[in-house]
């Protein structure tokens, strides 16, 4: 009895058991689904639409080309290239297929077994070659999750992988995994990876390429053949191995992808020529108008500026500073004891190490190791730096200037076989040239070294132009009645406390205008804006570009006293050399859309519109025949590599073509100074580098027929450029009045303080020297009839330049170095005082070179509306970015980004200053400065004292 109660218990315990198993299993599977209807209803408010997901932008590099096409700038480091379904290679939906999901087209979004995998690895922290995702959950992954493997993410994940199977196609949602899944290296989706790993399109990639790429979606550093190549082989394989085994692929096809190395032909962009002053500048216009998105929009944006005069203007720059650094003596080394890889090479003065002295030579390492010799005649310039104005006696011994562990800058000779010892210059300079027709920006430097400070004193360096703005004053005076023969007293002059002076002390008693110009003297300059009055002096200063707000209302305007920025005297001085007219400066000439479709083309005011538009016919029937030229030069060459391949296929097969350095795609979007592409690919692309039948052309030419995705199928191609009528620039001097003073500041280089300029051979040349109060700023600014160019050179933090520092010193020898290259080919011309341009004196306006007119019109080929751009997206049709604009005086304020202004779109209000491209009026902040040697960076002064003249 006892034994049959006690069964009768474990039945009923085993049975209420198996009664609760039952119970609880029918909870979870009622449970199951509302927590997933539960789920859906709290997180379906919160996600955007399935059917946004269609649409995937597109992304590339923003790219800054010269106007004769060398690519001078590059920034961005994304690349999304969208494909349709038909664009996809089947062999490559295969390898993803085999890779991630070979059950894709039979679940519907969720895998079962996968779902398993995906939780043991979550438990497990361990990661296989099959992931536990479907392509589907991928996607919902891509587009709408963060990638954390957590439990929470990954239900959130079930629920919308179904959810877009119910509205998706598979072809849709495969379409939509390839385009957004991230490939490493910046790629994102298929098209962008081949490019990135194999400079390739898609038809072009081979089974073990495809299989190699369809291997990084998983890990795509892990699997990266860049840097992890044997586990990208690993992964290729065993991808290669899944094809085979679901019958994708044949064993011969197998077996000959196994074979193939894992080799790629990395996408590497190079900057051809190194100007990053603009660069930068094109960026921060373009970033302050469209956004931040715009650096990876794909835009191409041609400049005004021409390669050969920018490298000119480089170069003489540096010249002049580092001849201005060596004048005034060795201050010291740089640092000792400190390791070689805190310093940075910049100009070509790399950093060394002293490992030896001797009595008159030192050894040095290199940052690569190399232990190279300075001899004798590489220091003994080496005078001791005292202060400004003064040195001390020559070396005796290499042991005078460095001891071993210091470290110095050293710079080679072209086939570095010689070095010698240099400095980094404290001193800098700037320097700017415009086409006094337009206000093309012809040249811009802002500094010693982009990279040694990246702020643009061209366009930001608010200082005294001291003698510069004499002419200005003058031309005033010369508005009012006075001719350069009319007499006026160099005498003592008392007003009030005041007593101002000459340089020289001295009083020479009543000359000409002409000559008071032409010796630059302060007496007669402060007479003569005593007579024309200095409320309307600083009208007309306004109206030649300065800011009136930033020049004084006293006598002392008359000797420079305010501030103005090199790009500004660029803007006032072009007036002379152009009869008279106030243009616009600017510096975007053309920007194309990563398809090549042109989305603007520059149509500034000009000084002589009639001129120009009595040519327009001509001038786009020539434009069109020489882009037909072209494209029949580049079909023939084409042609012929097809023919040579046909020939001898094995010229597919030929090795890789060494690649030179790529460019940064960071902040800076610059290669290092004088890095340029002289390979093959940019003989071909760049139609004016050498004949199109040349060798280098031909196997350029092929090149890109095997890599027809590289670097080069991305560069700007010609297109047929039309332009369109022109309107007139506001004149500002009567014509009379601004041949007058061409012909006066001509007379200053023939005869008075700029007479250094004669080294140039030429007599149709102008300018005038400028130095402030105790040396402070040196300046010239000189014209010919087809461009001006302004020199700036000073301390950051306004000092001393030491004595005999003058304009004609420190400024011009770097002026005549620039215009000897800029003017080299251009024949003798002067200007006209029989002015073609019918149009009448303008209301007081100054000069913007970026535009913030809030208030344009739309015209009849765009809009003026406020459209931005996402991505290659471009709304209202026409793109506009900043142009000439007049826009109405306001006083100093923030500005605001620049808004697209119809190119023709001419309006006669008053408007106001700002010569920096992004910044506001106020002092400029300081730039960003080296790690290795922190350095001032400029402040605007107000020194009231009058001025030197010069």
């Amino acid at each position: 009895m006892p034994q049959s109660s006690a069964n009768s218990r474990l039945i009923h315990y085993i049975v209420s058991i198996l009664l609760a198993i039952v119970a609880l299993a029918l909870i979870l599977v009622l449970a199951f689904p509302i927590g997933f209807y539960g789920m859906a209803m709290y997180i379906t408010p919160n996600l955007p639409s399935i059917s946004e997901m269609k649409s995937t932008n597109l992304e590339m590099p923003l790219q800054i080309y010269s106007k004769d096409d060398k690519l001078i700038g590059q920034y961005g480091n994304r690349m999304s290239l969208p494909v349709t379904y038909d664009d996809i290679p089947k062999n490559f939906i295969n390898a993803f297929l085999a890779a991630e999901d070979s059950s894709f087209y039979e679940h519907s979004g969720i895998s079962i077994k996968g779902l398993g995998r995906a939780i043991t690895e979550i438990i497990t922290e361990d990661s296989g070659q099959t992931g536990g995702s479907t392509i589907t959950m991928q996607v919902a992954k891509n587009y709408f999750l963060s990638p954390e493997r957590t439990f929470s993410r990954k239900l959130t994940e079930l629920y919308l992988a179904r959810s877009i199977e119910d509205e998706l196609s598979k072809e849709e949602i495969l379409t939509l995994y390839v385009n957004k899944i991230y490939m490493g290296e910046g790629a994102y989706g298929i098209r962008a990876a081949a490019k990135k790993y194999y400079s390739k399109s898609l038809d072009k990639l081979t089974i073990a390429e495809m299989a190699t790429l369809a291997g990084l979606p998983k890990a795509p550093s892990q699997n990266n053949p860049v840097s992890n190549p044997e586990e990208a082989l690993e992964r290729r394989n065993w991808i290669l191995g899944r094809m085979l085994e679901l019958g994708y692929i044949t064993q011969a096809q197998h077996d000959t992808a196994v074979k193939e190395p894992i080799g790629v032909h990395l996408y590497k962009e190079q900057l051809d020529v190194n100007m990053p002053y603009l660069a930068e500048m094109t960026r921060r216009t373009l970033v302050d108008r469209y956004g931040e998105e715009v650096v990876n929009a794909g835009w191409r944006v041609k400049l005004t500026v021409d390669s050969e005069d920018q490298k000119a203007a480089d170069t003489a720059i540096k010249k002049g500073l580092i001849g201005y650094d060596r004048r005034h003596g060795w201050r010291g080394v740089e640092a000792h004891g400190e390791p070689l890889s805190k310093f940075t090479t910049y100009s070509n003065m790399v950093p060394a190490k002293v490992v030896e002295v001797s009595g008159r030579s030192f050894k040095a390492e290199l940052a690569d190791g190399e232990v190279v010799t300075v001899p004798w005649s590489g220091m003994s310039w080496a005078k001791e730096y005292l202060d400004a104005n003064r040195i001390r006696r020559y070396p005796n011994s290499a042991s005078d200037l460095v001891k071993k562990d210091d470290i110095v800058r050293l710079i080679a000779n072209e086939n570095k076989t010689a070095w010698r010892l240099t400095q980094i210059p404290k001193v800098q300079g700037s320097l700017v040239a415009l086409d006094p027709e337009t206000g093309a920006v012809e040249a811009l430097v802002g500094g010693f070294d982009f990279r040694y400070s990246k702020f643009n004193r061209a366009t930001q360096g608010w200082r005294q132009p001291g003698s510069t703005i004499k002419p200005l004053n003058y031309a005033a005076a010369l508005e009012k009645g006075y001719r350069p023969d009319s007499m006026i007293s160099d005498g003592p002059l008392r007003i009030g406390d005041w007593q101002p002076k000459n340089s020289d002390n001295r009083f020479y008693g009543d000359m000409t205008i002409r000559r008071g110009l032409i010796l630059s003297r302060n007496l007669v300059s402060i007479r003569l804006l005593q007579a024309v009055g200095t409320s309307d002096a600083r009208q007309l200063l306004d109206q030649f570009g300065l800011d009136k707000d930033k020049l004084p209302t006293t006598l002392s305007l008359a000797l420079g006293a305010g501030q103005a920025t090199p790009l500004q005297m660029a803007t006032a001085y072009s007036a002379f050399a152009n009869g008279g007219h106030r243009i616009q400066p600017y510096f975007i000439d053309q920007i194309y859309d990563y398809d090549n479709k042109l989305l603007y083309l520059a149509n500034p005011q000009r000084a002589c519109a009639l001129c120009f538009n009595n040519d327009l016919q001509k001038l786009n029937a020539k434009l069109k025949q020489d882009y037909e030229k072209q494209a029949e030069a580049d079909a023939k060459l084409h042609q012929l590599a097809l023919k040579a391949l046909a020939e001898d296929p094995k010229l597919l097969q030929v090795a890789d073509s060494t690649q030179s350095e790529t460019v940064d795609s960071a902040d800076d979007g610059a290669a290092d100074d004088g890095a340029e592409d002289d390979g093959a690919e940019d003989e071909a692309d760049n139609a004016k580098a050498k004949p199109k039948n040349s060798k280098a052309s031909l196997q350029a030419a092929i090149e890109a027929i095997r890599y027809d995705a590289g670097p080069q199928s991305d560069r700007l191609k010609p297109v047929p450029i039309t332009y369109q009528v022109a309107d007139q620039a506001p004149r500002i001097l009567k014509p009379n009045v601004a041949y007058e003073m061409a012909g006066m500041l001509r007379d200053v280089i023939q005869r008075g303080t700029g007479t250094r300029a004669k080294a140039l051979g030429r007599t149709d040349v102008g300018g005038k020297t400028g130095t402030t109060n105790e040396m402070k700023d040196a300046w010239f600014a000189g014209f010919h009839p087809t461009q001006v160019s302004i020199v700036w050179v000073g301390f950051d933090q306004p000092s001393t330049l030491g004595r005999g520092e003058y304009g004609g010193v420190a400024a011009l020898p770097i002026w005549v170095d620039y215009m000897r290259t800029a003017l080299k080919s251009v024949p003798y011309q002067w200007v006209s005082v029989n002015n073609k341009a019918k149009s009448e004196t303008a209301k007081q306006e100054v000069i913007n070179l970026s535009d913030d007119n809030d208030n344009t019109t739309a015209g009849a080929t765009g809009s003026g509306s406020d459209a931005r751009i996402t991505n290659q997206k471009v709304t209202d049709g026409v793109v506009r970015p900043p142009r000439a604009s007049l826009i109405e005086r306001q006083p100093p304020k923030p500005v605001e980004p620049p808004k697209p202004v119809n190119s023709n779109n001419n309006s006669n209000s008053n408007s106001s200053t700002n010569a920096d491209t992004s910044s506001t009026r106020a002092a400029p902040k300081p730039a960003p400065k080296p790690a290795e040697k922190p350095k001032a960076e400029p402040k605007p002064t107000e020194n009231k004292a009058a001025p030197a003249n010069d």
